[in-house]
């Protein structure tokens, strides 16, 4: 992913930022690598599953109110945009489709600089 339209804040907020988006990556992985142990036939253990989803979504619960104070305190803001990189040949129907609506979500709102 990538920052644009970053001019007025900071370095730092745009570190503090890329952080937060970073972190919110490791819990979708480590989601994911427990999608994957669930789907294991020789997984055993309900309540230790159960502990491990109790995690997760706490982290997730941390990851969003770290996002909204991000956005309240106006460091994220209309100047921000968040744009998925270019995908590559080899990129698989999902991240087609999640890049396709990411291009037309943008081009039917903001203004002419978030069309960029």
């Amino acid at each position: 992913m990538a920052i644009e339209n970053c001019g007025s804040s900071s370095a730092q907020n745009i570190e503090v930022f890329s952080g937060l988006v970073a972190s919110v990556l490791v819990t979708v992985n480590e989601c994911h690598h427990l999608v994957i142990a669930c789907m294991d036939i020789s997984y055993s253990g309900k309540l230790l599953m159960q502990s491990y989803l109790d995690v997760i979504l706490a982290k997730f619960d941390n990851h969003v109110k770290d996002l909204s104070e991000f956005y309240t305190a106006r460091i994220l803001s209309h100047g921000f945009t968040i744009v998925v990189s270019r995908l590559g040949v080899s990129a698989s129907k999902d991240d087609m489709r999640f890049y396709i609506r990411g291009l037309l979500t943008r081009m039917k709102i903001g203004d002419t600089e978030m069309k960029k």
